[in-house]
């Protein structure tokens, strides 16, 4: 996690704290200022971290792009935020036009005008939900390259406070980076900092729906002395005693049932 924005709070506070160090001093050396005491610290203990939950059929969309695709590829994703509770669902995404190489994706600066347009204009659109920014790195690692944040940066320049917005970053061995700019809490929340899920139409989040099953169904052996999944026998068991797996008796009996051609390898 990390810090992004000042609050409303802190920065009238730094304003009344400049303002009376200017007016006290007598000359420019008089004036010393310091954030310390007025700038929080973040503390993780007050912050409400994020649970992000991708439709099932969204998120298949988002890894057939990058499979499809031999360069990188981007693609927009519509969200809707359940604020109290920091759920974050992706219902849908979109995909513009765009340039794209072995190791870049841009927008198609003069066709992306005219694309993005419609959906502003649309008043039944999703545009006001459309939140989200993904795009693949193919083969190579998930990260936020430098070349990622610069576009961040920009994209988010006129967020205001309170909005939100999600960037994703995919490639082929199905890994996954998020980074989720929340300006509420007015902070940056990446992968390790986020429950990530999968639903369903009917709103089945499939991560909760295995543990539920495997809990229901599933169990461990309750003997020490049981079969592992091969059908072998634990370490206590005796050769010389009888079986369920196999031929019964004492290694007598099975000795002479092989001098007397019963039993045969």
């Amino acid at each position: 996690m990390e810090r992004l924005r000042l609050t409303n709070t802190e920065k009238q506070a730094l304003i009344e704290e400049f303002t009376a160090k200017v007016n006290a001093a007598n000359k420019l050396t008089d004036i010393t200022f310091t954030s310390k005491g007025i700038i929080n610290e973040l503390n993780a203990k007050d912050v409400i971290k994020p649970t992000v939950i991708i439709d099932v059929e969204t998120m298949y969309k988002m890894q057939s792009l990058v499979d499809a695709s031999s360069v990188e590829i981007s693609w927009h994703g519509f969200v809707k935020r359940n604020a109290e509770k920091q759920i974050y669902y992706i219902y849908d995404i979109a995909l513009f036009p765009q340039i794209n190489t072995a190791s870049t994706t841009t927008t198609d600066q003069d066709k992306y005008a005219e694309w993005i347009s419609e959906y502003i204009m649309d008043p039944e659109s999703d545009f006001e939900n459309m939140r989200m920014h993904g795009h693949s790195h193919v083969n190579m690692s998930v990260f936020s390259s430098g070349v990622d944040d610069a576009y961040q940066k920009d994209l988010l320049r006129n967020t205001e406070d309170g909005d939100y917005y999600i960037f994703i970053i995919m490639n082929k061995k199905r890994e996954i980076c998020i980074l989720l700019y929340d300006f509420h809490q007015q902070i940056l929340f990446k992968t390790a900092d986020i429950t990530l899920g999968v639903a369903t139409k009917d709103n089945i989040v499939l991560e909760t729906w295995a543990k539920d099953q495997i809990k229901e169904f599933c169990s461990e052996p309750k003997s020490r002395y049981a079969y592992n999944s091969y059908n072998t026998p634990g370490k206590d068991w005796d050769r010389n005693k009888s079986s369920t797996h196999g031929a019964t008796g004492t290694k007598e009996t099975l000795n002479k049932g092989k001098r007397k051609g019963i039993l045969r390898r």
